[in-house]
């Protein structure tokens, strides 16, 4: 049962720094700086989705319709919940 064949101790070492390389690969990836740095459009973007949050107290129904629509288009219909995630900051 123990006859098989042993493995090199360089084969080892291989796998183990492979192994070490795509774990530190993945956490850069993970917790590493952000992709894309903050521009003048989005920021101006962030501004308006908080503008809104703060005076509508993130209920979409007290937007006019225009704001309402100008947010949903921005956030591809998804105002309501970037205005939630706006307050949580």
């Amino acid at each position: 049962m123990g006859s098989g064949k042993s493995v090199s101790p360089a084969i080892i070492g291989i796998v183990v720094v492979v192994l070490i390389a795509f774990v530190a690969f993945i956490g850069y990836r993970t917790f590493g700086p952000d992709s894309k740095p903050t521009t003048a459009t989005s920021q101006a973007g962030d501004d308006f989705i908080s503008q809104m949050a703060k005076k509508s107290g993130g209920d979409m129904s007290k937007l006019s319709p225009e704001e309402a629509e100008k947010l949903n288009k921005m956030t591809g219909g998804h105002g309501a919940q970037a205005m939630s995630g706006m307050l949580a900051k």
